[in-house]
């Protein structure tokens, strides 16, 4: 990652789009037309390094927002979503936020050239904080709220046993006088046989859910890279890895807990120059919301060579 020494980013934008409702759903979901509505947005904002490893982005918003309900739909998309694919009926509003982030990383190593600042990481948690705050009747606004949200994570080398990576989120609403449902926080609905990313979703969670309340993610992660499958004659010549990991969801509405664990095995392989890789996992869910479940499931990643990292 570079950043420009003593210097910051500023960044404008202008649009008027169809944008998602939720910006990480289910495949189904993510295409259907209940998780799109048409979005006039213009921002401007400004991102800087205060400190070595902290890093702040203040930007402020303004949108108009519309139901697509009145739209209409070829008969092919009625086909294809079935019940998803209902548009979310609403009437307009608009809505001004101010949005600040704060990005820390402790103890940021990195190194300088003439123009420029190289970060090379840290061995300790990264943590983000983010505040949105809604103001009302500026620019004709309809929104009044507050929100939270804190995100902290790590990635651990844990010597010959492979690599270990574990993100928590929690936030929640401080005030919220007037809350549209574009502005909920909103958790991934699972795919049938898919495998999305552990770390910020959950495979058994059945529809995508929201709330305006509080709320608590967990998840953990561990790739092996093979230390237990190269241990046993003839699968160490496939070039299998075995992984494992765990997660939680808390809200505050109606109780709600969510716990999942899972095993898998990963195969690793390039095509033209590019690194990839293909997994089966088995995975079992509890809730207070619905029985114990297990399954399996099938995934597939990209090794992003900038980030030197996989997706999960």
């Amino acid at each position: 990652c570079l950043s420009t020494q003593k210097l910051g980013r500023v960044h404008v934008r202008y649009g008027n789009t169809y944008d998602m409702i939720n910006n990480y759903e289910s495949i189904q979901a993510t295409f259907s037309r209940s998780n799109y509505i048409n979005v006039i947005d213009y921002a401007v904002g400004h991102e800087m390094e205060v400190l070595n490893g902290l890093f702040l982005d203040l930007e402020t918003e303004y949108s108009e927002k519309r139901s697509i309900e009145n739209m209409q739909l070829s008969e092919w998309s009625e086909w294809l979503f079935g019940d998803l694919n209902e548009p979310v009926p609403f009437e307009e509003y608009n809505e001004f936020l101010v949005n600040i982030k704060l990005r820390y990383t402790f103890a940021q190593q990195y190194y300088s050239e003439p123009y420029k600042k190289v970060i090379l990481g840290s061995k300790y948690p990264k943590l983000t904080l983010r505040y949105r705050k809604g103001i009302p009747r500026l620019f004709d606004s309809d929104v009044d709220f507050d929100f939270m949200e804190l995100q902290v994570k790590d990635d651990m080398k844990m010597g010959t046993m492979g690599l270990s990576k574990w993100k928590l989120y929690t936030g929640k609403f401080l005030r919220g006088n007037d809350i549209r449902f574009t502005d909920f926080k909103f958790f991934r609905g699972s795919d049938p046989w898919f495998y999305s990313n552990p770390l910020w979703s959950f495979q058994l969670l059945g529809p995508s859910i929201s709330t305006r309340n509080e709320y608590l993610q967990l998840s953990y992660l561990h790739h092996f890279n093979g230390t237990l499958l190269n241990k046993i004659p003839l699968v160490n010549k496939l070039g299998l890895q075995a992984v494992a990991g765990a997660g939680t969801l808390l809200i505050k509405d109606n109780n709600f807990r969510h716990g999942e664990a899972f095993v898998g095995l990963e195969w690793p392989f390039r095509i033209r120059g590019q690194l990839m890789k293909i997994g089966a996992y088995y995975v079992g869910a509890d809730s207070n919301h619905s029985e114990l479940d297990a399954t399996f499931k099938f995934g597939f990643d990209f090794f992003n060579s900038f980030t030197n990292s996989w997706s999960y």
